[in-house]
């Protein structure tokens, strides 16, 4: 079939587009927080906080559902049904993202009102059309995946980003720079960070838009099924039911284990204000190195959310980006082996997913959490006090990226092996555990904002341990190969961690910059010396199916 990738081919042109969009996306983001500060961001990360989970329930298992069930007919050599898949599940998917954005509107009221921020209510009201467009461009991403070409998903993912970007900046400084007359006139006296917030997320939102615009003419005209094939496919073309009863029983369960994901964000937004504020009230004395940096003691519950989320958050979530491209890249052939019943080559496939994910994961979490306070003042300069508030927690958070890392590739490998049920009972288990250590922890003024991120870990930690044996049992996986694979990426992350740290304890530059880079290069070159002598033959393995 005409642009039908292979896995790590797939996984490359997905983590080359996912490379782009997070450096786009840094660009966004970073000068957004530097802008906005801890209150502003803030606000806007409780918009995403409400979005994701109503997101998660249309959208997110859709790729997945899709990729799978289009994968599964093109293995069967049923290329007449393949038209009839996208379409129905376009229309049907359509129209239930529009039920859930009407349905989002009045609980966005309520979200502002339980977690204790009002002054986030018209940037939540402003994501909510994200909803209804992201449901869209899932679909006819996922149909595309599922035939293994990986380009559509890449350019609209850039598209988007650059969208983003512009428009997002754009009417932030727009807001911010408004003259106070002008700005009375249009928005009256709701806090101009408030405004300045939703402007951001209005970029969003129209940049999802631009996405469903590329895909739907990328589908014009479309090659990806030549007419040679349809010519020697037999088989009856299913009616709309027949498709969408397998679709809807597939991306279900994938769905609410994206739900339940995203629950950790949604638990943070709901219950770290209001815990920060009793942890304040019981002693203020933890707190007043934060006030002595200029912060009030009534923002200060606010200021160390924003900054957490805003700051700690984005750096977390940058790994997960580059690691998730190998598990979405893998599932359609991981799919494919199942429906053809062979498990060898479903073990040594997931074999394969687990190992990537790993040789990016471990060394990156573990830079993350040793170079925590430098990474967040190289990225966040004009932010110096939200920087300090947000290193304890990253550190933290930075450990937990391996976990999260690897238990999302174990995620997908279980949705293409078709037990999609398995990692939504897992998450359950982990959510209630985040529930109850960010109820316990952040409450203790000592602790803090750092509780939240101990939750998160602890959550990550328990889901992966639990993913990694019913994974094993799922599929076949040697466990004797997994466990020697995580252990030589262990020690040569180890080693990498041990060189970066040394080098920036004992090479004394005056440009931190340069400090930071030089630390970083050192680790990375013992790192891939490490994981040569120790993995020649897996790398060597994963360059030839290129």
């Amino acid at each position: 079939m005409k642009n039908k990738h292979s896995f790590l081919y797939g996984s490359f042109i997905l983590i080359l587009s996912v490379v782009i969009t997070k450096v786009i996306g840094a660009i966004f983001r970073i000068p957004l927080a530097n802008l906005l500060g801890g209150v502003g961001m803030g606000y806007y990360s409780a918009a995403y906080g409400v979005f994701m989970p109503v997101y998660a329930v249309t959208a997110a298992g859709l790729p997945s559902a899709v990729a799978k069930i289009v994968s599964e007919n093109a293995a069967n050599g049923r290329y007449k049904n393949l038209l009839k898949i996208k379409r129905v599940s376009t229309a049907a998917f359509t129209a239930l993202g529009l039920v859930f954005t009407l349905i989002s509107i009045p609980a966005a009221f309520l979200f502002c009102k339980v977690s204790d921020n009002g002054g986030a209510l018209l940037a939540v009201l402003c994501i909510l059309p994200a909803v209804l467009f992201g449901s869209i461009s899932c679909v006819l991403r996922g149909y595309y995946e599922g035939l293994r070409n990986m380009h559509p998903t890449a350019i609209s993912q850039v598209l988007e980003a650059v969208f983003k970007l512009a428009l997002g900046l754009c009417l932030t400084l727009l807001i911010l720079k408004m003259p106070p007359m002008e700005y009375l006139h249009y928005f009256g006296d709701l806090p101009r960070l408030s405004a300045a917030a939703a402007a951001a997320i209005c970029g969003v939102t129209i940049s999802s838009v631009c996405s469903v615009i590329f895909l739907i003419i990328r589908g014009f005209g479309s090659k990806d099924i030549p007419n040679e094939k349809t010519e020697f496919d037999t088989e009856p073309v299913q009616t709309a039911k027949e498709i969408l009863v397998p679709l809807f029983l597939t991306a279900l369960p994938i769905a609410l284990g994206a739900l339940v994901t995203n629950l950790t964000t949604l638990i943070d937004i709901t219950t770290t204000i209001p815990s920060l504020k009793a942890a304040i009230a019981s002693s203020i004395e933890p707190f007043l190195p934060v006030m002595h940096m200029g912060v009030k003691k009534e923002e200060l519950a606010p200021f160390i959310f924003g900054s957490f989320t805003g700051l700690a958050v984005t750096v977390f979530t940058l790994i997960p980006s580059f690691t998730n491209m190998f598990a979405k890249s893998a599932l359609p052939l991981i799919s494919e082996s199942v429906a053809k019943k062979d498990r060898e080559a479903t073990a040594s496939n997931t074999e394969s997913v687990i190992f990537t994910a790993a040789a990016v994961a471990v060394p990156g979490g573990l830079g993350i959490s040793l170079l925590a306070g430098d990474i967040l003042r190289f990225l966040f300069p004009a932010r110096l006090a939200e920087a300090d508030v947000s290193t304890a927690p990253l550190s933290v958070l930075g450990i937990a990226v391996i976990f999260l890392c690897l238990s999302a590739a174990l995620f997908s490998v279980l949705q293409a092996a078709g037990r999609a049920d398995i990692p939504l009972k897992i998450m359950a288990i982990g959510v209630a555990v985040k529930l109850i250590l960010n109820l316990v922890l952040v409450r203790i003024p000592t602790i803090g904002i750092t509780g939240a991120a101990i939750g998160t870990l602890v959550c990550y930690a328990v889901i992966f341990v639990l993913t990694l044996v019913k994974t094993m049992k799922q599929t076949g996986a040697d466990r004797v190969i997994i466990f020697h694979s995580l252990f030589a990426i262990a020690v040569s992350s180890a080693l990498c961690g041990i060189t970066a740290e040394s080098v920036k304890d004992f090479l004394h530059i005056e440009n931190e910059t340069l400090h930071l880079f030089i630390a970083i290069a050192a680790g990375g070159v013992v790192y891939i010396a490490a994981m040569f002598l120790s993995q020649r033959k897996q790398l060597m393995g994963l360059l030839k199916s290129l």
